[in-house]
């Protein structure tokens, strides 16, 4: 009985130092938090994969796309009629 009772506990915060622990992190002084660092899980897919799956596409952003929903945005903004107030007698 005893070795429930100590036993299972142990396993589950094993595991969850494990699985949220991020080893070789970094202090940053200025956000006043840790910067960084890898799980474990992080740590072996890292090394399965080569880095491969830390590697993020660069995405290219087309301003003339964004530019189009910025002006239809305003012309939308603009075309909202305001509700009439109501007369206080």
């Amino acid at each position: 009985m005893m070795m429930i009772v100590v036993g299972i506990p142990t396993c589950v915060q094993a595991m969850s130092f494990l699985l949220n622990y991020k080893f070789c992190r970094t202090y940053d002084e200025e956000k006043d938090c840790y910067l960084g660092g890898m799980t474990v899980c992080e740590f072996l897919t890292f090394v399965l994969t080569c880095g491969k799956a830390m590697q993020r596409k660069e995405v290219i952003k087309d301003n003339y796309v964004y530019q189009d929903v910025h002006e239809n945005v305003i012309e939308e903004e603009s075309n909202v009629e305001e509700a009439p107030k109501p007369k206080i007698a």
